[in-house]
């Protein structure tokens, strides 16, 4: 079952199984878990400040590095200190996760951002090409429509329809995918030619050589 990583009561043996491993590896792996309790009991309004902007620099820092783990103890140890992250720095986390097979909790953190803020056109892309390269069209589509577009501008919009549409071609869900070719062209959304490509090559696996034709030709007219 996945687990989820920011919600929950939590406690030290929660933290570690949070990252993975046996406690005995976490607690050598992960020293910043034994002072979350001494830091809560210590805080105070001005050090939970300075604390929020440490946390968020943390997670800017694994984006930069690429270290997956170290964001999932430092979102831990925010839920532990009640601690509130920037939403810049929680998409930091949201494309660390998502560049490194995560896509669960990429998703997860979106979630909790949508109709926030608009998210970064960098942060869309990353999500759904996690969704696009562990084939979830379910998940992608569903993502999809949660999102308030009206928020985000043309690029974003682009990038994410784009990107679901190929993933249900490529995803067993084909009939949804030409649909939603439908609506980015009813929208005025700009449609790559990667997408007319991926959805005609479903359709001509699945013996709808008329609609792949009728696919190319419209990508030829781009």
């Amino acid at each position: 079952m996945h687990q989820r990583f920011y919600t929950g009561k939590a406690s030290s043996l929660g933290l570690l199984l949070a990252v993975g491993g046996s406690t005995s590896q976490r607690w050598k792996r992960s020293p910043r878990v034994l002072v979350i309790k001494q830091r809560r009991g210590q805080q105070q309004h001005s050090h939970s400040c300075a604390s929020r902007t440490d946390l968020a620099a943390e997670l800017q820092q694994c984006d930069s590095s690429d270290d997956w783990v170290k964001a999932v103890e430092i979102f831990a140890e925010a839920r532990a200190l009640k601690e509130d992250i920037s939403p810049e720095a929680v998409e930091a986390g949201v494309r660390v996760f998502a560049r490194h097979g995560q896509h669960e909790r990429s998703v997860e953190l979106l979630r909790g951002a949508v109709g926030k803020a608009a998210v970064s056109v960098e942060t869309l892309q990353a999500v759904f090409t996690a969704l696009l390269q562990a084939n979830e069209p379910a998940l992608a589509m569903d993502l999809l429509q949660e999102i308030d577009w009206d928020m985000h501008g043309d690029e974003a919009k682009a990038a994410a329809f784009n990107s679901v549409a190929r993933t249900c071609a490529r995803g067993g869900m084909l009939d949804e995918g030409l649909s939603l070719l439908e609506r980015m062209q009813a929208s005025s959304i700009d449609v790559g030619r990667a997408t007319f490509d991926s959805l005609a090559l479903g359709c001509l696996k699945l013996g709808r050589g008329e609609e792949a034709e009728q696919l190319f030709d419209e990508r030829d007219y781009l």
